[in-house]
């Protein structure tokens, strides 16, 4: 057996699929934006984890962790002219107003 990588077709396009099956640049901004999404939650996690944190403060970093699920539904769900099957997951104005209140009653 043979040591070498296996990809498959998809993985040598310079292409990456999203969530309604479009396709968009491997180099697209949304992609780095996923990576720079799930570096952020693996931070989070490990701060709830190892950081002996108040209860409070665990408790509101453990919904932005959450959330941050929903910020790649969204990167993963392009905006279109033509409506979706389903209603895509939207990050609005209310989880930005809650995280800054939150970050306020912190500081």
């Amino acid at each position: 057996m043979s040591d070498a990588p296996r990809h498959s077709e998809q993985d040598l396009q310079d292409v990456a699929a999203l969530a309604d099956g479009s396709r968009t640049a491997k180099t697209d901004a949304r992609l780095a934006a996923y990576a720079d999404v799930e570096e952020a939650n693996c931070a989070i996690g490990t701060a709830i984890t190892f950081g002996e944190l108040a209860d409070d403060l665990a408790g509101v970093l453990s919904r932005v962790q959450n959330e941050l699920f929903d910020v790649g539904a969204d990167l993963a769900n392009p905006v279109t002219d033509t409506p979706p099957p389903y209603p895509p997951l939207r990050i609005d104005e209310t989880y930005i107003t809650r995280l800054e209140q939150e970050c306020d009653s912190f500081n």
